[in-house]
């Protein structure tokens, strides 16, 4: 803990001293003259007397964070008369980060493409935020997405989510043939950065293998329900399988609205978000008007699957009766106001029903 803060501490005077600048940016600003007392003061006897090297040399040192170096460091800046050149245009920077990079990744095996990518993450970001750890990371994000794409063009795998893998397998269910959705199971990102494609392979064909066939149990299980239901009949069920998702996992939450439709084939059906319309049209004595009922698709669907009884008819002869009513009430309205102003022709009101009827 002591030791850490003693390093917070000379990063602080290193900022201070640079402007706002990390050790890594402002070891570039220095003169080459700097550079070189810099190295006698710490005893690099054979360092090349070359700018870019001597800075490479001492962002290597500083980076290996050994205390007694870095405070011999800070305390040779703060206590010489040091000459800073002006600073670096957009590309002596970006040379920079570069050769930082090269240095950082000389131990690590890296293609030319691989090191290109690394370099193009990494050209807009701040020097001091360029770390070994993050090139390794960047690295290893690297290989997994070439891997995916190996097992994608070998094996026509594509990804559903970063690590899950998704690929489309034939099922013949009462001689329909369907394609549905297997998901792997998430890889982990040990397994993908040290496992080669042929193992990663056969571990996936496995897995799916094993999806399959659970899909395959939950499809028997799904018609078995299916089989004595009194609503759905051969036709239906086809349609039912032939509008299966492709991600089925065993249970469909609502029918579609063609077999709905053919469910309610004696009724006007028409869809509104989750709501299911159903109405019928009718005439009472000179009025024709439709009557209806909403219901929930998912629960009328969960319904038919399940084989249970329902019945909406006497919703909707309550909902007839109601406009009935309605109509009556609207007609005696008519009635009376007739009523009161022929009073003088003294007519009957059952007369004037009948007019108004014919």
């Amino acid at each position: 803990m002591k030791k850490r803060k003693n390093n917070i501490k000379l990063n602080q005077k290193i900022r201070t001293f640079f402007n706002g600048e990390s050790f890594d940016s402002g070891v570039a600003y220095l003169s080459l003259d700097t550079l070189i007392s810099m190295a006698m003061v710490l005893g690099l006897r054979n360092t090349a007397l070359d700018k870019k090297e001597l800075i490479r040399t001492f962002r290597q040192l500083w980076t290996e964070g050994d205390f007694i170096i870095r405070q011999k460091i800070v305390h040779f800046l703060l206590q010489t008369d040091v000459e800073i050149d002006t600073p670096l245009s957009k590309e002596q920077q970006e040379e920079d980060k570069k050769e930082k990079i090269n240095a950082l990744t000389e131990q690590m095996d890296l293609s030319e493409i691989q090191k290109t990518t690394i370099i193009k993450h990494f050209i807009d970001q701040k020097l001091r935020k360029i770390t070994k750890e993050k090139i390794q990371n960047k690295l290893n994000a690297i290989l997994i997405e070439e891997k995916k794409q190996n097992i994608k063009d070998l094996y026509k795998m594509s990804f559903w989510k970063e690590y899950q893998f998704v690929v489309e397998e034939n099922f013949t269910i009462n001689e329909v043939e369907k394609d549905f959705v297997l998901l792997s199971d998430p890889l982990s990102t040990d397994i993908l950065l040290n496992e080669n494609i042929d193992a990663l392979c056969l571990l996936l064909n496995k897995d799916i293998k094993e999806k399959k066939e659970h899909l395959e149990q939950k499809i028997t299980i799904f018609l078995e329900k299916l089989a004595p239901n009194k609503y759905l009949n051969d036709t239906q069920k086809l349609l039912l399988i032939n509008d299966l998702p492709k991600h089925f996992n065993g249970n469909i939450q609502t029918l579609s609205p063609r077999i709905l439709k053919t469910i309610l084939h004696s009724y006007f059906v028409d869809f509104y978000d989750d709501t299911l319309l159903v109405s019928l049209n009718s005439i009472y004595k000179i009025y024709p008007f439709v009557y209806g009922i909403e219901l929930d698709i998912k629960k009328f669907s969960q319904s038919i699957l399940n084989n249970e009884d329902f019945n909406f008819k006497d919703d909707l002869e309550n909902k007839k009766k109601i406009i009935q009513e309605n109509f009556e009430t609207m007609l005696d309205q008519i009635y009376n106001a007739i009523n009161e102003r022929l009073k003088v022709l003294n007519l009957d009101k059952t007369l004037i029903k009948k007019e108004i009827l014919d």
